[in-house]
């Protein structure tokens, strides 16, 4: 599941990914997310991933990296928030194809992130939607 929120008063977008998390997931995101009138691509953000199974390789980031870039979705600095090695190293690939258009950064602490960003994302992570185990995991919600 794909949670987010779009704090338009700040100029951030919280995201936080929860459960099994695909390729095909982030592209119907992306894809949801570019038609949503509160969304611009100049937002900076922060995507939770420590509750996420990614179910994503090396060129799945690559991938999305390209999709990204090519649809000029995002622009802003984006902190992207982890806690196993799997994400960490996905989160890097991501940050490698996207370094042309935009700034992202990998961090396993809300402090760390929130210094990166200027912003306390603490109270902006927790304005998301609290988990349910009956959550439909290939659903979004904002």
């Amino acid at each position: 599941m794909i949670e987010y929120q779009i704090n338009k008063t700040i100029g951030v977008m919280t995201v936080r990914f929860r459960g099994e998390v695909t390729y095909d997931d982030l592209i119907h995101w992306y894809e949801e997310i570019a038609e949503n009138r509160d969304f611009s691509s100049k937002l900076d953000g922060v995507t939770d991933m420590r509750q996420a199974k990614l179910l994503l390789e090396r060129d799945d980031m690559a991938r999305i990296g390209e999709y990204i870039t090519h649809h000029q979705l995002i622009f802003g600095r984006w902190a992207i928030l982890v806690e196993d090695t799997k994400a960490t190293a996905l989160s890097m690939i991501y940050g490698r194809h996207t370094g042309e258009v935009h700034e992202a950064e990998v961090f396993s602490s809300d402090e760390a992130a929130s210094a990166y960003l200027g912003v306390e994302i603490t109270p902006l992570l927790e304005g998301l939607p609290p988990f349910s185990p009956d959550d439909d995991a290939s659903a979004f919600a904002h």
